[in-house]
């Protein structure tokens, strides 16, 4: 006789999903308490939000660098409310992961079957690359949020008449927009799968809402394009783009199909490491099934569009679309057809279906958790510009000049005199033996270099500075800190 389960017990088939669920959010929770140095192109849009102010945020960016409006004012936001510490900085991306893993649980359990649900949570709450995304301050923990809130907000109110759930979804439009560059792929998606009611035939106050709702989108679409969209664009970061290879080189037009083919694979590669291409056929099973059926067509258009149309916008030229952060979006729409795809599968075999899905779990599900709790417990070297930095303004004297090599030192050393600082993007920079020698004139004793990503000291030269000896502080990863000291 089977017992049955204590009163507030979990059953048995909903274990795998809370699993799914409670891993997610405790990897999320261990990556923001122990955070990891900042990356260079975090620190970019960093001192652009420390720098900027609410109205600056529809502008251009240095170090060229682009983010949603509505992101930016969050960041600012947090930063006014809480400081300029690394926790502040990336609280916005990690409150917007952990809220996109719990609402995409909620989610999936609305449109798949537990077990489904399950493998579907586990993908996308267990992809080492929206796990680290929930770790930095860049805006694309916000780009799956905001994917898995349209997806929602268009299930939720499936019920509700079409004017009621138009209008609702257009209220949303100038918010998702707002706060995220791929939120405009989202709607595309949504005025897609809506388009059949209206085409089929419904009344003029149906109609209406449906037209207020494609001017929401366009309208909030345009005025994203037009000024900040537009003022963030520059030639080397569209360039940086076309050398990654994320958008289709027209100059061989016989290549292009194949381009598209191999980096969809990446997409996938991207989002769930390190087997997404494994995920494939598991996900294209599921997309079939849902599109043939009438009552999950609508949603199937709503989950597949977004990604068409960044494939069709790199094709163009205007987004890439590779194996990049940029296409965190796409993550909850590939779990969740990779979800029904393993639905599928498992109901072609009837006997011992747990073997089925023990298999599933094993070839999809468990290469793809293992990869990111291995990576949170033995990350990947990052460089240690937070430990050299802190070194560095622990021993330092408070007129003692600073030269770095790296970007993440602008704000590592934010709180030290401009004038004493020094941030080269090279080694030593071609400005180091003027600079240099003005720091020595002012009889400041001694000079600290921190190097990230190089080691060579012949690049320090003593003859640059007569009188001074370089001295090695600390090798730290991927990082080393030196001084120049007066000799005796």
């Amino acid at each position: 006789m089977m017992m049955e389960p204590p009163p507030g017990a979990v059953p048995p088939s909903r274990i795998p999903f809370a699993a799914a669920l409670g891993l997610g959010l405790l990897l999320r929770v261990v990556l923001f308490l122990f955070p990891p140095s900042i990356w260079h192109d975090e620190a970019f849009l960093i001192v652009n939000i420390l720098d900027i102010s609410y109205r600056d945020v529809f502008g251009s960016l240095r170090r060229h660098q682009a983010a949603p409006p509505l992101f930016l004012i969050a960041e600012r936001a947090s930063v006014d409310l809480f400081g300029d510490s690394v926790w502040a900085l990336r609280l916005v991306p990690f409150l917007s992961s952990c809220s996109a893993l719990y609402l995409f649980g909620r989610l999936a359990r609305r449109v798949l079957p537990e077990r489904g649900a399950a493998v579907a949570l586990a993908l996308m709450g267990l992809s080492s690359s929206l796990l680290w995304h929930s770790c930095e301050t860049k805006q694309y923990s916000s780009d799956a949020l905001v994917a898995v809130l349209v997806a929602y907000t268009f299930v939720a109110t499936r019920t509700w008449s079409f004017a009621r759930r138009a209008l609702v979804l257009g209220l949303l439009a100038p918010l998702a927009i707002g706060f995220s560059h791929p939120g405009a792929f989202a709607y595309g998606g949504v005025l897609v799968a809506l388009l059949p009611t209206v085409w089929r035939g419904c009344s003029p106050r149906d109609r209406l809402a449906y037209a207020l709702l494609i001017a929401s989108v366009a309208g909030s679409f345009a005025g994203l394009i037009l000024v900040p969209a537009q003022s963030q664009r520059t030639p080397e970061l569209k360039e940086f783009w076309i050398v990654a290879g994320a958008f289709a080189d027209w100059s061989h037009p016989a290549g292009v199909p194949w381009w598209a083919v191999f980096n969809s694979l990446e997409v996938f590669r991207y989002a769930f490491a390190p087997v997404g291409q494994i995920v494939v056929p598991y996900a294209a099973l599921g997309l079939i099934g849902w599109l043939r059926r009438t009552e999950t067509r609508a949603f199937a258009l709503l989950l597949t569009v977004p990604i068409l149309a960044a494939l069709v916008a790199a094709l163009m030229g205007q987004y890439p679309y590779s194996c990049s952060r940029l296409m965190a979006f796409s993550v909850p729409a590939l779990g969740l057809v990779a979800g029904a795809g393993c639905e599928r599968i498992a109901g072609w075999f009837t006997r011992r279906p747990w073997v089925v899905w023990l298999t599933i779990w094993c070839v999809v599900v468990f290469p793809v958790a293992g990869f990111s709790v291995a990576r949170v417990i033995v990350p990947m070297p990052r460089a240690a510009c937070d430990e050299a930095a802190a070194l560095v303004l622990l021993e330092r004297g408070s007129d003692e000049p600073i030269y770095a090599n790296h970007s993440e030192y602008e704000y590592y050393f934010r709180g030290v005199n401009p004038n004493l600082v020094r941030i080269s993007d090279v080694v030593p920079g071609p400005d180091w033996p003027t600079w240099s020698r003005g720091q020595t004139t002012r009889s400041r004793p001694r000079i600290w270099v921190v190097i990230t990503g190089r080691t060579e000291t012949d690049e320090f030269p003593e003859s640059v500075l007569p009188g001074y000896e370089l001295v090695p502080v600390a090798e730290m990863t991927l990082t080393n800190v030196y001084r120049f000291d007066p000799k005796p």
